[in-house]
């Protein structure tokens, strides 16, 4: 029995009717406005969708004008940075929640040589969306090897099924133990060495060293890479640090006797600076990766002389400023002696790994 009395007439039944489609006509533009508001948040929050790995496609990704794969102390386990191609190359990113996102071992690294371009090397090539970079150096096989595995994996970035995982750390090239280990880990290794003018590379060890160790440093280039009987018998110092990581032969062996030649890609580091697109396309192919990388990702500044990445709004993303200091200046007739000490070395270097095209 209804509380209130219903009047059966037609001019109730009619006014029952109007009111009825007013009230459904008031909710659905409430419901209408609450779903609008909902729609506007989530397309300010950027791309969502994240292609699983069967349907992971090249032309479906993208870079950003933030380095991709951020460290694992940047994203939390279940986040994976997203890349999405779009036609006029703008750079996007955007964040997901996908449990595809895992750390993984790495497939390849960068074993060396120390201040031939190694950070430079690692940060153009995490442009690609089918690579995921360890920037910072993790020192695993060297001094943190006693850590486990598990520390070493924890060190990776978050990356997706498709993503080749790559670690960086070009201490690793001078050290006897660290083929084995890496060797033992994964026999399938792939490795990436960077190489570049011996002598410049001495200048180069030594001016980095002076920067972070000024206080302990006061003596001159000259005085540190060779030594002086008198004015007649200027000889290389083949004792000195700085000298001895530029004989790259001296160290290649160990590398050849632990893993197969076509396993190691050699880059060569002077035409990586004057032309990284020539060098980077080169890796791809050794990575077995598509060919992404294009000259629209860089733009070399006129006052450093350096490559830096770029988005579509010309913001530049440049390496730190530490990088390009400043050489001291040394006398021809000290490099001369240089090149030419350096020179049998880097034959039996270029002999052993069957390249050529080095000018050194």
């Amino acid at each position: 029995m209804s509380v209130f009395p219903v009047r059966r007439n037609g001019k109730s039944m009619k006014i029952c009717h109007i009111l009825t489609i007013t009230l459904i006509t008031l909710l659905s533009g409430i419901v209408t406005f609450v779903f609008s508001g909902f729609e506007a948040t989530a397309n300010k929050r950027g791309p969502v969708n994240v292609p699983s790995r069967r349907e992971f496609n090249i032309n479906n990704i993208t870079t950003t004008d933030s380095f991709p794969y951020p460290d694992s102390n940047y994203l939390n386990d279940n986040s994976y940075h997203e890349y999405v191609i779009t036609q006029d190359n703008t750079f996007k990113h955007g964040y997901a929640e996908v449990k595809a996102c895992a750390r993984r071992f790495p497939e390849a690294i960068i074993i060396g040589i120390q201040k031939c371009g190694t950070t430079a090397l690692a940060e153009f090539l995490g442009i690609h969306p089918q690579l995921a970079v360890k920037k910072e150096q993790t020192y695993f096989f060297s001094s943190n090897y006693s850590l486990g595995l598990d520390w070493y994996l924890h060190q990776m970035p978050c990356s997706h099924g498709n993503a080749i995982t790559i670690e960086r750390t070009p201490q690793y090239y001078y050290m006897k133990h660290v083929p084995g280990r890496i060797s033992e880990m994964d026999r399938g290794m792939k490795l990436i060495l960077i190489v570049c003018d011996p002598v410049q590379r001495t200048v180069s060890n030594f001016a980095m060293a002076k920067y972070r160790n000024r206080e302990h440093i006061n003596s001159r280039f000259e005085e540190e890479a060779f030594t002086f009987k008198n004015d007649h018998d200027i000889r290389v110092n083949e004792n000195n640090l700085y000298v001895d990581k530029s004989r790259y032969a001296k160290y290649l062996q160990q590398w050849l006797d632990a893993f197969p030649r076509n396993q190691i890609h050699v880059v060569n580091g002077d035409a990586f600076s004057i032309n990284p697109v020539q060098e980077l396309r080169k890796i791809e192919t050794f990575l077995n990766i598509d060919p992404y990388i294009k000259p629209f990702h860089f733009e070399r500044t006129p006052v450093s002389g350096f490559y830096c990445l770029r988005s579509k709004s010309r913001r530049l993303r440049c390496l730190p400023r530490t990088k390009g200091r400043a050489h001291p200046v040394v006398k021809q007739e000290y490099l001369s002696k240089l090149k030419q000490y350096f020179a049998e070395q880097n034959e039996l270097f270029f002999r052993l790994l069957r390249i050529e095209g080095f000018i050194w």
